[in-house]
C-alpha cells in the first residue's frame, strides 16, 4: 500500500502451521524441523518437554551453527520467536533413558 510519504512494494506473506510429537530413544541429538521453504522465515512456537526427568536443549541452527538455544524443563514447555534460521534440534545427550514431548510452530515467509 502506498501513501502521501511514502510507497511500498506488496509482499505476499504466507504462512503454515506444523503440529507434531517427537521421541528421542537414546541420548543423542534428532532433528525436529528443516526450513525448505524460503530462504528467510520468521516463526513462532513452542517445544514440550513431556516424559523427561531432565532439562532437555533446543537448538536453532542456521548453516549448522547454532544461533539460539531454548531449555526445556521435565513436564513443561517453552515458546519462542525465532527469525532466521534453516533448522531445530532437540539436545538430550548426557540424559537417561528415552524422552517424548510435542512441538508446533507457525512459520512465516514471503514469496
Amino acid at each position: 500500500m502506498c501513501n502521501g510519504l511514502s510507497c511500498c512494494s506488496t509482499k505476499n506473506i504466507f504462512q503454515d502451521k506444523v503440529c507434531t510429537t517427537w521421541q528421542v530413544n537414546t541420548p543423542g541429538v534428532i532433528t525436529i524441523y528443516t526450513n525448505n521453504i524460503a530462504s528467510i522465515v520468521s516463526a513462532t512456537g513452542y517445544v514440550k518437554n513431556d516424559t523427561g526427568t531432565d532439562i532437555i536443549v533446543v537448538n536453532f541452527l542456521r548453516g549448522g551453527t547454532v544461533i539460539d538455544t531454548l531449555n526445556v524443563p521435565p513436564q513443561s514447555s517453552v515458546g519462542f520467536s525465532e527469525k532466521l534460521f534453516d533448522e531445530i534440534q532437540v539436545d538430550t545427550t548426557g540424559l537417561p533413558g528415552s524422552v517424548e514431548g510435542e512441538f508446533c510452530i507457525t512459520v512465516r515467509y514471503s514469496m
